[in-house]
């Protein structure tokens, strides 16, 4: 009887261990090159379609660019 009760009692035990093993997806992580020169941020892709820092990636080719907040928009400057 004690050999069963610490049959079961492994046997729980092991099986809570195995369940509760949690998988985490990876999420690869994209450096941005400007001209062959790493800048700084971080590039992104969700859903099939890369998203990059905007503003980032202008300053890194030596450009500026102008924010308006009334239309939530940003253009680069010539």
């Amino acid at each position: 009887m004690n050999k069963k009760l610490i049959a079961s009692s492994f046997l729980i035990m092991l099986s809570v261990v195995c369940l509760s093993i949690t998988v985490y997806a990876a999420t690869a992580a994209y450096s941005l090159r400007v001209n062959g020169a790493a800048i700084k941020g971080e590039a992104k892709v969700i859903d099939g379609v890369t998203y990059v820092p905007l503003r980032t990636v202008i300053e890194g080719m030596g450009g500026s660019y102008h924010v308006m907040p009334e239309s939530n928009t940003m253009s680069p400057i010539h």
